[in-house]
């Protein structure tokens, strides 16, 4: 399975590398102590264990950092879909003064006064950090970030080893009108990348994708989230609120920075 790429950043191994340095790169936020790995976190299916990560100086937004396990193969990005490709959405975060809170051209500079960030980058696209590359580098990162391989991929191929009765019962339910879940997570990709209202919008609350479209008809609407991986990446929906796959009831406090 290869992730696709657009034609200007095809995806090579000295990109990768680079996006997953600058991945890790506190750096890119202004009080140099926010990653971008510091919202999505690799045990936790590259999403967070709080139910919305704080910025620099503790700043919280209203949402959840969501997983970026095979994201290379959706159309849009964010819970309200703002943004139309990987490079443009890795630039967001690094500018959002509730997250890293740092122009693009000041974390250009930052990274243009360190000599082995520059080589890096003259040796993945021929020249220095720029507004361009650097949104690049991180999007061929992510581009990597698979995952093909789970017991449920095997059982699709036709290998049940790690498929026992417990999950062919779930799968069954999860695949029939009856639970009507494979509507909106088809097997495979598990997303059908679409917007809906799951019904938890109260009036005054945040209005999801009609913040992007202005339609009245999207209000309450946020993407639908791919399942890779998903016992590790709780908690769950656009603003955390739900700690456990089974639901429950204990509330989900926000993490502290660091």
């Amino acid at each position: 399975m290869t992730a696709t790429a657009p034609a200007d950043n095809a995806l090579t191994e000295a990109r990768a590398q680079l996006g997953r340095r600058l991945f890790y790169d506190t750096r890119l936020s202004r009080t140099a102590e926010i990653a971008c790995a510091n919202c999505h976190r690799q045990a936790h299916g590259f999403a967070d264990d709080a139910a919305v990560s704080p910025g620099v100086e503790g700043r919280r937004g209203t949402r959840n950092a969501p997983a970026l396990v095979n994201v290379a193969w959706q159309g849009s990005y964010f819970w309200d879909g703002r943004a139309r490709t990987l490079e443009e959405q890795a630039a967001m975060p690094i500018e959002n003064p509730l997250e890293m809170d740092l122009s693009l051209d000041q974390a250009v500079a930052r990274l243009a006064a360190d000599p082995t960030v520059t080589a890096a980058f003259v040796d993945a696209y021929g020249g220095p950090p720029d507004r361009q590359t650097l949104p690049r580098a991180l999007a061929s990162f992510v581009r990597t970030l698979v995952s093909a391989a789970s017991p449920y991929d095997r059982h699709l191929r036709g290998d049940d080893g790690g498929f026992g009765v417990a999950e062919r019962r779930g799968e069954a339910l999860f695949f029939s009108e009856r639970a009507a879940c494979f509507h909106c997570h088809p097997p495979g990709a598990l997303t059908n990348d679409g917007f809906f209202n799951n019904g938890t919008f109260v009036a005054g609350g945040d209005a999801g994708r009609q913040m992007v479209t202005g339609h009245t008809g999207d209000v309450g609407k946020f993407k639908v989230p791919g399942l890779r991986n998903v016992a590790a990446s709780a908690p769950y929906m656009h603003d955390g609120s739900v700690p456990t796959l089974g639901g429950g009831d204990r509330p989900v406090r926000p993490r502290r920075p660091g």
